[in-house]
C-alpha cells in the first residue's frame, strides 16, 4: 500500500502497487491480481478490492475521526499466492466535517454604530482554509458580510439605532470540507444609539370654556436610554397655531428638565389655538434623541367655543 496523508478527507484515492519476482535466471509471471482489505479503527478486516487496479476512491466508508487501515497482498499468474499482512501496513485519519466555530458572545445592547464580532474554531486538525460571515437585522434574512476569509474578526458598521443585529459564521478546513450554517444567530446585539423621549397624548385633548381649567394645562413626557446610562436631561419643545392651522409659533423650546422630571403646567399664552409637542432626552454619555419636528402630543385649546357639537346621532342596540 502507498502511504496516504496523515489525515484524508470522507472521500479520498487509495493506491497500491507491487511487483513479481523469479528466481534468478526465470521469468516472472507477472502479478494476477491484487487483494485489498480496510479496516476501522482497529475492528474487523474487511474485503475492499480484488482488482488489476491500483488504485481506487474510498468512498465514504468511515466516519469522521476514525481511523482507517489498509493492507494487501497479491498472487501472480504461475499461482503463488503472497501472505496477507497480519496487521495495517498504512493507516489515514478521517476529517469528513469542518470544525464547528464558536462566537464571542456580544452584550445584549451596544451604545455605538459600530462594533467588532469574533469567533474561533474548536478544533482544526487540517488547519482551516476560510471563514464564512452572516448578519441578520431584527431576525430577519440572513445576509453575507465574510466568505472565505481568514480573519476571526469583524468590525460591523453603520448600525442603525434599536435594531438587533445577529450573527453567525461556519470554517471551511484544509480538506475542502464546508461546516453548515447554525440555524440561529451565535451571537447578537441590540443597538441603542441615544435615548428615546416622547410626550404622552393629552386626555381630554381639547379645552373650551366649560372645562374645569382654562388658564394652563398638564404636560407629560416618558423616557427610556441604553442600559448602563441614565438620562440627565430633557427638552421640550412646543408649537402653536391657529385654529385654522396658520402657524404663529414655530418649533422652539419651551423648557428644559432635570432627568427626573417628566410633567409640568403649560401656561395658556396665546390664547386659543393647536399646541403641539415633541420631547428628547440627553442621557450621561451625551446621546440626545434626535428632533423630528413631528408632534407627538397635541392639545386644542377652544377658550371661544369654535367648535361646536351640531348633532348627536343614538345609537340603538338590541334583537328584534
Amino acid at each position: 500500500m502507498n502511504k496516504p496523508a496523515t489525515y484524508s478527507p470522507g472521500v479520498f484515492t487509495a493506491s497500491w502497487g507491487g511487483q513479481d519476482r523469479a528466481p534468478s535466471g526465470c521469468k516472472p509471471s507477472g502479478i494476477r491480481k491484487h487483494r485489498v482489505q480496510y479496516q476501522i479503527n482497529g475492528g474487523a478486516w474487511v474485503d475492499w478490492k480484488s482488482t488489476t487496479e491500483t488504485s481506487a476512491t474510498f468512498n465514504n466508508f468511515a466516519p469522521n475521526g476514525a481511523v482507517v487501515g489498509f493492507r494487501t497482498n497479491a498472487d501472480d499468474n504461475a499461482g503463488n499466492v503472497e501472505a496477507t499482512p497480519s496487521a495495517a501496513t498504512v493507516s489515514t485519519i478521517i476529517v469528513s466535517q469542518a470544525p464547528p466555530v464558536n462566537m464571542t458572545p456580544l452584550p445584549a445592547y451596544t451604545n455605538a454604530s459600530s462594533f467588532t464580532v469574533s469567533w474561533n474554531p474548536v478544533s482544526s486538525p487540517v488547519g482551516i482554509a476560510g471563514y464564512d460571515l452572516q448578519y441578520q437585522a431584527n431576525n430577519g434574512a440572513w445576509a453575507d458580510l465574510l466568505l472565505g476569509t481568514t480573519q476571526t474578526s469583524y468590525q460591523f458598521t453603520n448600525a442603525q439605532n434599536e435594531v438587533m443585529y445577529g450573527f453567525r459564521v461556519r470554517a471551511r478546513d484544509n480538506l475542502g470540507n464546508i461546516g453548515a450554517f447554525p440555524s440561529a444567530a451565535q451571537a447578537e446585539t441590540t443597538v441603542v444609539l441615544f435615548p428615546l423621549a416622547k410626550v404622552t397624548p393629552f386626555s381630554p385633548n381639547i379645552i373650551n370654556s366649560t372645562s374645569p381649567v382654562t388658564t394652563s394645562f398638564t404636560v407629560n413626557w416618558v423616557g427610556s436610554t441604553p442600559p448602563g446610562t441614565n438620562i440627565t436631561s430633557y427638552v421640550i419643545y412646543s408649537r402653536v397655531s391657529n385654529l385654522q392651522g396658520v402657524v404663529v409659533q414655530p418649533w422652539q423650546v419651551w423648557q428644559t428638565f432635570a432627568g427626573g422630571v417628566t410633567t409640568s403646567p403649560y401656561q395658556i399664552a396665546l390664547g386659543d389655538g393647536i399646541y403641539d409637542f415633541e420631547a428628547t432626552a440627553t442621557n450621561n454619555l451625551g446621546q440626545t434623541t434626535p428632533v423630528t419636528g413631528q408632534p407627538e402630543a397635541t392639545m386644542i385649546v377652544d377658550l371661544g367655543d369654535t367648535f361646536k357639537v351640531r348633532t348627536i346621532m343614538p345609537y340603538v342596540s338590541g334583537n328584534e
